[in-house]
């Protein structure tokens, strides 16, 4: 059975998400890890937003 990484508030990741055919990676700030997934807050397309993401989607930075 694979191991869930486990993240912590205020960890700085990297959010990979999907763009058109691309996938582009997203420098983010962890808020919190919740039960369905990680609450980040990164910049898209020129604004801050706050994602809840699945944990597969990020690696530390």
């Amino acid at each position: 059975m694979p191991t869930l990484e486990k993240f912590c508030e205020h960890d700085l990741v990297m959010w990979h998400y999907r763009q058109g055919q691309k996938n582009v990676p997203a420098p983010a700030v962890v808020i919190r890890q919740e039960a369905d997934g990680v609450v980040i807050r990164v910049k898209v397309e020129g604004s801050v937003k706050q994602v809840v993401v699945a944990p597969e989607q990020l690696s530390h930075r």
